[in-house]
């Protein structure tokens, strides 16, 4: 009885071995192709195994993409007998995303999401973003740049939420994390015509990318007694008040994202980028020269 159950494995394995086997190239660590019996891979081989971009051709579909260890993992293309395409997603031999199949004359080349997409489409759409700074962006994507409504959250605890443009902000509300607040429109991604206000309530406004320096008001008590002769402040030049900034530092990054074309290769690259800046929140406190008055005594 064991003698038959040897014979039978034995010819299992070797008609196995008959209809599999690799037709040219190097099909163990290389690119070649492998006739499985039910199917023939053409593509990167590794340790025997399909690993890298290839094309594993079916009775009734063939699949061009990216394998790992003898399967489909990653992004690639189904296409059907009947010439339609459907854009698919693998993990470990598993379909787990498919999107809506188009036909063959409509082809237009995939587009890798960028590694730092952690939600949705970061490419045109909707999606979330966490950049290697620690930054976050939440909101609409055109050709991989921030454009539409959004909210961008800075590791310092600023955030901004309003309209972006080109990848830079272009109106809305700032908000630094000291409680002071900047609404209104922004030039080259920097304030320009808006309001600032302070968690106290004073505002001060910013015309075309300048301060609007505010009034002090100065009370008859403030102007004190007893002064003959009064001069106004040379610190202050009788405003009372003398500008004090607030520094605001942040950073952002992002890393080297890439295009993907139908059969898998890289082939456009977006180079990673990171930089920061100061930001100077306009704050005004009285004279540390007249106290607040305006004026000194001589």
């Amino acid at each position: 009885m064991n003698t038959i159950k040897y014979i039978l494995l034995f010819f299992i394995v070797m008609t196995s071995k008959a209809y599999s086997q690799c037709k040219s190239g190097d099909c163990k660590n290389g690119t070649g192709t492998y006739d499985f019996g039910w199917c023939i891979y053409t593509g990167q081989f590794k340790n025997e195994k399909p690993d890298g971009n290839g094309l594993m051709k079916y009775d009734d579909y063939t699949f061009e993409g990216s394998f790992k260890d003898g399967l489909e993992d990653g992004k690639g293309t189904i296409t059907y007998k009947n010439g339609k395409k459907e854009n698919v997603f693998y993990n470990k031999g598993t379909k787990i995303k498919a999107d809506e199949k188009v036909a063959a004359s409509d082809w237009k080349e995939l587009e890798g999401q960028s590694d730092d997409c952690i939600k949705g489409n970061c490419i045109t759409g909707f999606g979330t973003v966490l950049f290697a700074s620690g930054n976050k962006y939440v909101g609409n994507f055109v050709n991989r740049k921030k454009h539409g409504n959004g909210v961008f959250y800075f590791t310092n605890g600023d955030k901004f939420e309003g309209v972006f443009k080109n990848d830079l902000k272009d109106n809305g509300t700032y908000t630094f994390n000291n409680g002071y607040t900047y609404t209104g429109e922004f030039l080259n991604d920097d304030f320009y015509n808006g309001m600032f206000k302070a968690p106290s309530g004073n505002s001060v406004a910013m015309n075309n990318g300048k301060v609007v320096t505010p009034l002090a008001t100065i009370t008859s008590d403030e102007k004190g007694t007893g002064c003959q002769n009064k001069v106004s402040c040379p610190r202050c030049h009788g405003k009372a008040i003398e500008s004090k900034p607030i520094e605001q530092k942040l950073s952002w990054s992002t890393k080297d994202t890439y295009s993907v074309d139908r059969y898998g290769n890289k082939t456009t690259n977006y180079v990673g980028q990171s930089g920061g800046g100061t930001y100077q929140i306009p704050n005004y406190v009285a004279c540390s020269r007249c106290g607040g008055k305006g004026f000194i005594c001589k």
